[in-house]
């Protein structure tokens, strides 16, 4: 017998699956609905990550949510660099979250996935990182 938050998190989980392209706010709206349908204030709890105990369920909660990212070939403007530059630039102070914005990319595409500079500051690492997203694309303001 699965408690009421895991039955919204494999519900939600399902319809991930079954319906990859949705995103974040469809996510959080689908889930209003079910916790309404199953009575609950469950909806703060399961997006707040220090509702979790270890960072692994945090991570694969986060992963349902956000979903999948896409890709699509980078522009001509904006700075791209590795994961491993664009760290070190934040670490550096060089960049902030209002001195623009950037996305994780390949080395020829770029991804929908936001890469904030005070997440690599704070170690927050997007569960979506899979290994092909290597760089980060950056278009300062």
């Amino acid at each position: 017998m699965r408690t009421p938050t895991e039955q919204l998190l494999h519900v939600l989980t399902e319809y991930l699956q079954q319906y990859p392209e949705i995103r974040f706010c469809q996510a959080l709206f689908n889930l209003g609905i079910l916790e309404q349908r199953l009575g609950g204030d469950m909806l703060p709890r399961i997006i707040d990550p220090h509702h979790y105990t270890d960072v692994d369920t945090w991570n694969r909660v986060k992963a349902a949510l956000w979903g999948k990212y896409t890709l699509k070939p980078q522009p001509n403007y904006g700075t791209v660099m590795t994961i491993a530059e664009f760290t070190e630039e934040c670490k550096n102070t060089w960049f902030l979250n209002r001195d623009g914005h950037g996305f994780y990319a390949t080395a020829s595409e770029v991804s929908d996935v936001a890469a904030y500079p005070s997440d690599i500051v704070e170690g927050n690492v997007d569960p979506r990182l899979d290994g092909r997203l290597t760089h980060v694309m950056w278009y300062s303001k």
